[in-house]
């Protein structure tokens, strides 16, 4: 019979699982995010890009049960100053913990995926936020975390939180996010392209984005590459 602690971690997790983890009947969920015939809700439209990715999975085994688990009590969205690409001493922290976890589990992949701020130019922009992403895998790497289990990838400034140019109004777009796979499942939940911040009426922002850039953003990241 399970016990009262025990009882309120399921719960826990329960609850997680609905937040976060999305409908375990979805088998694709199909992003576009590059349609012209799409609009925004005030009438304006977003030249959006047409992908398949896989829905996130329901948990299967103790050990996708552990991550999800997991996953809730750690930082997964990692903040950068204006114009840097260095990471902060308080960012530490939360990394070395983050590695903690995949220490434990050597079956767990990593996302590395970067973000700049709207002010940045957008083809210089992928370079610029890859440059975040190899700060963080660098990290990690240093606290034992095998470099062949993280990928990187930038996304330029083309999925901003928030629609504010400069520092401190644009912060939230600075940013290096963090996604666990193991066995197909992954955690923590995307957001879907309505998540993202609107440009303002008139804008057509994401015409002049780089189909192949956003495309065939990722980058190998083992060891032999680095050095």
């Amino acid at each position: 019979m399970l016990d009262a602690a025990s009882i309120a971690r399921l719960r826990q997790s329960a609850t997680f699982f609905a937040e976060n983890v999305g409908c375990p009947t979805s088998v694709f969920a199909v992003v576009s995010m590059r349609n012209p015939t799409s609009t925004y809700s005030d009438g304006t439209h977003l030249r959006q890009q047409r992908r398949i990715v896989p829905a996130p999975q329901v948990p299967r085994t103790l050990e996708h049960i552990s991550l999800a688990d997991s996953i809730e009590e750690l930082k997964t969205s990692i903040r950068f100053r204006y114009r840097g690409v260095y990471l902060d001493s308080f960012s530490h922290a939360p990394l070395r913990r983050f590695a903690g976890l995949l220490l434990r589990h050597s079956s767990m992949t990593v996302s590395i995926e970067a973000h700049c701020g709207l002010e940045v130019p957008r083809n210089m922009g992928y370079s610029f936020a890859r440059e975040r992403a190899k700060s963080v895998r660098t990290l990690l790497v240093g606290f034992g975390v095998g470099g062949d289990r993280l990928r990187i990838k930038s996304f330029s400034n083309t999925r901003p939180l928030v629609w504010a140019f400069g520092d401190p109004e644009g912060n939230a777009n600075r940013r290096v996010e963090l996604y666990v796979t193991c066995d197909g499942f992954e955690v923590p939940r995307r957001r879907n392209v309505n998540e993202y911040a609107h440009p303002p009426p008139g804008v057509d922002w994401y015409l002049t984005s780089d189909d192949n850039e956003d495309e065939d953003g990722w980058y190998p990241t083992s060891d032999e590459e680095e050095e």
